[in-house]
């Protein structure tokens, strides 16, 4: 159990989301088969988001009132769990190299410009990868993108 816990952050940490979700939700299965709570409980705050999300997503093969004890363990009723809570969503497609690259540049305030010159590109293909970036961050905007990458720890 312990491992798979541990997996799974390893997998959000890298940027593998999808993978670290699936691993929860393997956990939270073995977990529900022999009631543990404090084992995901426990684990801070990292983990039990990932709970969460990993019940949401098992919720038609899981106990509800396994899911339901559970999330009020880790301080997440049924009402605040998981759309409500503020943490973003661990991304599904990580980014490549040069997305971060380019996200590092947007958050140190250089311009469009500027990101292409330092990386010997054209400016098109900055707009391209920040166009990237934005959709994988779920970002309207520059300014919201260097923040969710903040929250996501990609920063």
């Amino acid at each position: 159990m312990k491992l798979r816990i541990l997996l799974a952050q390893a997998c959000l940490r890298t940027g593998d989301g999808a993978q670290a979700l699936v691993v929860m939700g393997e956990a939270l299965r073995f977990g529900a088969a022999e009631g543990f709570i404090r084992i995901f409980a426990d684990e801070g705050d990292e983990v039990r988001r990932l709970v969460s999300q990993a019940c949401a997503r098992q919720s038609g093969s899981l106990p509800t009132a396994y899911v339901e004890k559970l999330l009020e363990a880790c301080g997440m009723g049924a009402d605040t769990a998981p759309a409500a809570h503020a943490a973003p969503a661990p991304l599904v497609e990580p980014l490549t190299p040069k997305e971060q690259k380019v996200l590092q540049l947007l958050a140190e305030g250089f311009s469009n410009v500027a990101m292409a010159q330092r990386l010997f590109v054209s400016e098109t293909t900055v707009r391209t990868h920040l166009r990237n970036i934005s959709a994988k961050l779920h970002a309207s905007n520059r300014t919201q993108a260097v923040a969710i990458a903040r929250q996501l720890g990609l920063l």
